[in-house]
């Protein structure tokens, strides 16, 4: 079986350039502004026997961007993690969808791009495994999102992610953040 991982990444980075095209864009900083447990899930939350704990909030390290750290445990290795992502955007006072990404697995490396550059946490890539552990995160939204695009669409931008396991939603997190030019 190949791998679509590069088509996936080619089909999100392409989607988001071409949503922008009729509005205001170009080089940019993303700073965010919150960092929430999602209201909704589209799969019942695990409750009985949590995959992990976290504690992680955002500050201001640099005085020019807000950075998520804090600590994440794994209470014990998670197999066959999916992720569901999306990005909605603020127009006329309520967030309206702008991307949803298809859904991330063990075949798609992006998901471990995604969570190498958030965190340490250990992938077992031919078993699909989580493993067991304690892991920092130290996660900085404008780096993370200059490595797809050089240019973004200015604005309010809302990102949501979900993983799964089976049936069950293990965490969901939305990170509120806004896209403003910078001067060259």
């Amino acid at each position: 079986m190949t791998s679509r991982w590069p088509v996936t990444l080619c089909l999100m980075v392409y989607m988001m350039s071409v949503r922008a095209e009729n509005r205001l864009k170009g080089p940019y900083r993303t700073t965010m502004v919150s960092f929430t447990k999602c209201s909704k899930t589209s799969l019942p939350p695990m409750t009985r026997n949590p995959a992990f704990v976290s504690q992680v909030g955002f500050v201001n390290t640099t005085k020019k961007n807000n950075v998520l750290i804090g600590n994440i445990t794994v209470l014990r290795s998670i197999r066959n993690i999916t992720a569901t992502a999306g990005a909605y955007k603020w127009e006329d006072g309520k967030w309206i969808p702008h991307i949803k990404f298809p859904t991330l697995s063990c075949e798609t490396p992006v998901i471990t791009t995604v969570t190498a550059i958030m965190t340490n946490v250990k992938f077992d890539l031919t078993e699909c495994i989580i493993l067991k552990g304690s892991y920092h995160v130290e996660f900085d939204i404008n780096v993370a999102d200059h490595i797809w695009l050089p240019e973004r669409e200015y604005g309010r931008v809302r990102w949501k992610i979900e993983f799964n396991v089976k049936k069950y939603t293990i965490g969901c997190f939305c990170a509120d953040t806004v896209v403003e030019p910078i001067n060259n």
